[in-house]
């Protein structure tokens, strides 16, 4: 595959997945903000000092459980967000290539 085709594809992966990362981001936040009421309603229903009630949310099989949804989500955001990356990558260097090509530089 040559460079125009590989950013030609690349150009069509970005436009692929533009919705597709919005939506991971998001799932990602609502994780997130979902985790910190979880945490926030464990720490409300048990007793004892401030400390002993943290240490309690933390460890929590409820709390636990939210972490690792939020860990998943965070995983498929951060991969699509560097396979998008990675193709701007293409895209700017096909440019520059292209531009140095049209100039007699390569």
């Amino acid at each position: 595959m040559n460079w125009t085709e590989r950013a030609e594809k690349a150009v069509n992966y970005l436009a692929e997945t533009d919705r597709k990362i919005a939506e991971l981001k998001v799932l990602y936040e609502k994780s997130r903000r979902q985790n910190k009421r979880i945490w926030a309603a464990i720490f409300l229903r048990v007793d004892g000092s401030v400390e002993a009630r943290k240490a309690e949310a933390e460890v929590h099989e409820e709390y636990q459980s939210a972490q690792a949804a939020e860990m998943t989500a965070l995983l498929a955001y951060e991969q699509l967000k560097n396979e998008r990356e990675t193709a701007c990558v293409v895209v700017d260097f096909w440019r520059s290539f292209n531009k140095a090509s049209q100039e007699g530089h390569v």
